[in-house]
């Protein structure tokens, strides 16, 4: 996890990029009780990484659905989800926890990976998938980007 400051991370926007998933983050919704702050392994809320099966479980993320055996995820618990078109990853913001998350997700892998597979790599390699989720859904998503 990296922490930054809120006024000081720049989303970059690509309007006309056909990649990105537009989704409505329960972080915007008034109704919504509780917000959390994440933390990593050994409970520290800043500074630290946190694998993305620890992003959904301590509740910043929630399972939405499966678009072509891929899973959407939501921001969650005070998050919100942003897309950065430059890099194809998504991150979170949190003005209650004061946090900003950057991650792979799903979504992410499976982009990569069919860039990958277009440019006629054949294979990819992650550095840690101990951080999936146990519906396997990185390594599915890893996956479906080969097989379409």
């Amino acid at each position: 996890m990296i922490t930054r400051s809120k006024t000081t991370l720049r989303q970059r926007q690509d309007p006309d990029s056909g990649d990105s998933l537009t989704f409505q983050d329960d972080a915007r919704n008034p109704q919504q009780k509780s917000t959390i702050t994440l933390k990593d392994s050994n409970g520290n809320p800043s500074g630290a990484q946190i694998q993305f099966n620890s992003i959904v479980d301590q509740g910043a993320l929630m399972f939405v659905n499966s678009t072509n055996g891929v899973s959407n995820f939501v921001g969650y618990g005070g998050f919100t989800r942003f897309w950065d078109s430059c890099s194809s990853t998504p991150f979170l913001v949190s003005p209650y926890s004061n946090q900003v998350v950057t991650y792979d997700d799903p979504q992410s892998l499976n982009i990569k990976t069919k860039f990958a597979k277009q440019a006629g790599i054949l294979g990819v390699a992650v550095w840690d998938i101990s951080g999936d989720t146990k519906q396997s859904d990185l390594i599915d998503a890893l996956w479906q980007g080969f097989q379409n």
